[in-house]
C-alpha cells in the first residue's frame, strides 16, 4: 500500500522568536513582584512547519526534528523520542496543533542560535517559533500575542516544573523591553531613552542545572522560612521597579548598580552558583558596569553590561569571563522592536 504519509499540503510556513534576558527580577516575579525583560535580537530561534496528508493509521501525525534529535507522534499516543527533552517537546508540538484545530499531520522543524538550557529562553524561543509557524502554515496569519501566551504558557509551565511567571514569553514574542508586573501575561512596554542602546555580553558557565530544579529550591525554602525568603523577593522586586525607571533614563552606572545588588540577592536566596559568582567577579573586574545572573541559576549564563560605545571594554569583559573557566558567547544588544 502506498505510504502518503510525506505527500505535503502546504510549503514550509516560517516563524521566528528571540533570546531574552531578565536584567532584574528572576524567581520573584514566579511569587509575583514585578521584573524587568529584554530581547536579545541577536539570539533567535526559528521554527518551519508544513502540514501534510497523513495516510495510514500507522504513519505519525506529529513530526519534530531539532538539535535534540527526530520526534514523532502517532495516533494512538505514542511518542518516539531518544530522551525526555525531545518527548517534552513533541508533546508541546502535538499540543500546539490541537490548540490551532489542524486535523492534518504536521511536520516542525527547529533551529535555534540559543544554547539550550542556558537562561536564555531557548525553551520560550522554541515554542513562541513553532506556534508562529504552526499557524502560518495553517493560514493564520493574525494570531495575537494574546492567543500566544495562552496556548504557550501551560507549555512553559510544564517545562518548569509546574510554576513558571510567562514572562519569558512576553519578550521573546514581542521584542524590546517589558516591565512583568507580577501576573502572568500582564507587563508594561518599556521605552529606553533617546539614543541608549545598552549591551551586554553573555558569558556561559557550561553548567546546566534545569530551571524546574532552581525553582523549586526556591520554593522549598520559602516553605521553610517565608518571612526570610519574601524579604528577600521583596527587595528584588523593588530593584525591577528601580530598574524600570533607570532604563527609561538612560542611567547605564544606576542600571549596572542594581545588577550588581540582585546578584547579592539571588546569592543569598541560593540560586547562584560559585561559578557564576566567579564570571560575575571576573566582568566587573574587566570593567562591567554591573553584572548578574540570567534565568533560573544554578549555573547557565549571566549577563555584564557594557559602558557604551566601548568595543575595547567589551573585549575585556569577554577575555575576563573565559579566563575565569566560562565561555563568552559575545556582546549583545538589548532590546528590539518585535518581528
Amino acid at each position: 500500500m502506498k505510504n502518503n504519509n510525506t505527500k505535503t499540503t502546504s510549503v514550509p510556513a516560517r516563524g521566528s522568536a528571540f533570546g531574552q534576558a531578565f536584567v532584574f527580577g528572576e524567581h520573584a516575579v514566579v511569587y509575583g513582584r514585578p521584573a524587568l525583560c529584554a530581547a536579545i535580537p541577536g539570539l533567535t530561534t526559528t521554527a518551519y512547519a508544513k502540514l501534510f496528508e497523513m495516510g495510514e493509521e500507522k504513519n505519525p501525525r506529529v513530526i519534530l526534528k531539532s538539535a535534540l534529535g527526530k520526534g514523532l507522534l502517532f495516533d494512538d499516543g505514542k511518542i518516539v523520542a531518544r530522551n525526555n527533552d525531545l518527548r517534552l517537546a513533541v508533546e508541546s508540538v502535538a499540543f500546539i496543533r490541537e490548540s490551532l484545530g489542524i486535523n492534518e499531520g504536521l511536520e516542525v522543524t527547529i533551529k535555534s542560535g540559543i544554547p539550550p538550557k542556558s537562561g536564555l529562553s531557548s525553551s520560550s524561543a522554541f515554542l513562541v517559533s513553532a506556534i508562529r509557524a504552526v499557524a502560518r502554515a495553517k493560514g493564520l496569519h493574525d494570531l495575537s500575542d494574546k492567543r500566544i501566551f495562552k496556548i504557550v504558557f501551560p507549555l512553559q509551565k510544564k517545562i518548569h516544573g509546574g510554576r513558571a511567571s510567562g514572562s519569558e514569553i512576553v519578550t521573546s514574542s514581542r521584542g524590546g523591553w517589558a516591565y512583568i508586573t507580577g501576573r502572568p501575561g500582564k507587563f508594561k512596554k518599556v521605552k529606553t531613552a533617546d539614543g541608549f542602546f545598552p549591551e551586554v555580553v553573555v558569558g556561559d558557565t557550561m553548567v546546566r542545572t534545569p530551571t524546574s530544579v532552581m525553582v523549586n529550591k526556591v520554593a522549598r525554602r520559602r516553605m521553610n522560612d517565608q518571612e526570610f525568603v519574601d524579604g528577600i523577593l521583596d527587595e528584588i522586586g523593588g530593584i525591577s521597579s528601580s530598574g524600570r525607571l533607570a532604563v527609561e533614563n538612560g542611567d547605564a552606572e544606576l542600571i549596572g548598580a542594581l545588577m550588581n545588588a540582585n546578584q547579592a540577592l539571588l546569592r543569598t536566596l541560593g540560586v547562584s552558583s560559585p561559578k557564576l559568582d566567579s564570571l560575575t567577579l571576573s566582568a566587573r573586574l574587566a570593567g562591567a558596569l554591573g553584572s548578574k545572573l540570567t534565568g533560573g541559576g544554578g549555573g547557565k549564563c549571566m549577563i555584564a553590561l557594557v559602558p557604551a560605545e566601548n568595543p575595547a571594554a567589551a573585549k575585556r569583559i569577554e577575555r575576563g569571563i573565559n579566563r575565569s573557566g566560562g565561555k563568552a558567547l559575545g556582546c549583545f544588544m538589548l532590546g528590539d522592536l518585535r518581528e
